[in-house]
């Protein structure tokens, strides 16, 4: 069958043109995420052994000041699902999950479990920049060198 419409061919490769626009977009937006999630993941495990390589001169430092605790990490918003900023209340009022840790954060609290160190997790506020941050800590009293 012939088609009579002249401007058919026309009308079929502009459709044919704009699926293709929208498949090249489609496959630029995953490359993208892709790599994004990528740098992302590169940066948490960056983070996490920065922090672990940090610990035996944060034991060190803890017992030098008479304290068997202390903290090792302070949390990036993004390392947890709760947000320290929204909740009310004074330090003690409110105590974190560790279950809802994320990315280096987790791994952290993980490793520092799985080492017996004894990890704990609290909220706190940093008069600096004026607002409440969650910490990472680890209980090292029975960990001397």
């Amino acid at each position: 069958m012939t088609d009579t419409n002249p401007y058919f061919h026309h009308i079929r490769q502009a459709v044919s043109d704009a699926h293709q626009i929208r498949l090249n977009e489609e496959q630029q937006r995953d490359a993208v995420a892709r790599a994004q999630a990528e740098q992302h993941a590169a940066d948490a495990e960056r983070r996490f052994e920065q922090t672990i390589a940090a610990i035996p001169k944060c034991i060190s430092c803890h017992f030098a000041d008479g304290r068997t605790y202390g903290r090792i990490m302070r949390l990036r918003f993004d390392e947890s699902s709760q947000d320290p900023r929204l909740q009310g209340g004074y330090w003690d009022a409110y105590k974190p999950n560790p279950n809802l840790l994320l990315d280096a954060g987790m791994k952290v609290y993980r490793y520092c479990h799985d080492h017996k160190l004894k990890p704990y997790l609290v909220r706190d506020y940093d008069f600096d920049v004026h607002c409440f941050f969650l910490y990472i800590g680890i209980n090292c009293c029975d960990h001397l060198d």
